[in-house]
């Protein structure tokens, strides 16, 4: 990472430090995420003006700071998303997306599809008049995995390969990583078609319009997904560490 450099940037999460200055949490898009501090970042509005929230999407100049810490000098900022604020379901939405952010990124997750799919979704769940949120959010969910390096297979057993339908009930298996045909063993979740076929469309797409029963059944099981795939590996690389 160079001395001093400007990158578009996402804000995943920030907090008070010291009596003026700010903490931030960034998803960049050529450095995955960063911690960077702006000094006053709570008192001074003409280099930050509003910039520091969780979701604004802003241009940062930054530079080194002390040990891993950058140091946040200036921002522009482009979106502070604020049709989140407008209805709570969407604020929710947007808050688990950026909490699976938090877990699964790292520098090492860089790229522009994580970021991408990260801006994407804060931007389609904040657009006025936004209805289809658990839609959008388990579009976004999918992406954000994917760019994680962690594809959830949907269309093909992860035990032996095969194509598995989706024109009919199948099992998932949140540890195994998706769905597994009958004669590999099944899992612990059964989707009924619709789940399914909502499921693979989700992964290509984000779509307009699905029953609400559909959507709980598909986000029950990505959150168990997340769980072994995300939260444990998180666990296990910090007690490795």
């Amino acid at each position: 990472m160079t001395v001093g450099f400007s990158t578009r940037a996402l804000v995943l999460r920030a907090r008070p430090l010291g009596e003026s200055d700010v903490l931030a949490w960034l998803l960049t898009k050529e450095y995955g995420t960063i911690r960077a501090v702006a000094k006053g970042g709570r008192t001074s509005r003409k280099r930050f003006r509003g910039a520091l929230e969780p979701f604004a999407l802003l241009d940062a100049s930054l530079e080194n700071g002390r040990g891993e810490l950058l140091r946040l000098s200036e921002t522009t900022l482009l979106d502070p998303h604020l049709g989140l604020a407008m209805d709570l379901a969407r604020l929710e939405a947007a808050t688990r997306l950026l909490r699976l952010l938090l877990r699964g990124a790292s520098e090492e997750s860089c790229g522009n599809a994580l970021f991408e799919a990260a801006s994407s979704a804060v931007s389609r769940l904040a657009e006025p008049g936004q209805t289809a949120v658990r839609a959008v959010e388990l579009w976004a969910r999918l992406a954000v995995l994917r760019a994680f390096g962690l594809e959830v297979s949907l269309e093909r057993c992860v035990g032996c390969g095969a194509n598995v339908p989706t024109q009919r009930k199948v099992f998932f298996h949140p540890v195994r990583g998706g769905v597994v045909c009958t004669p590999c063993g099944g899992g612990p979740l059964l989707l009924r078609a619709e789940a399914a076929s909502l499921f693979v469309e989700s992964s290509h797409r984000c779509v307009d319009i699905a029953a609400a029963q559909d959507l709980d059944t598909d986000h029950r099981a990505l959150d168990d997904f997340e769980q072994w795939h995300v939260v444990r590996r998180g666990k296990d690389g910090q007690t490795g560490a």
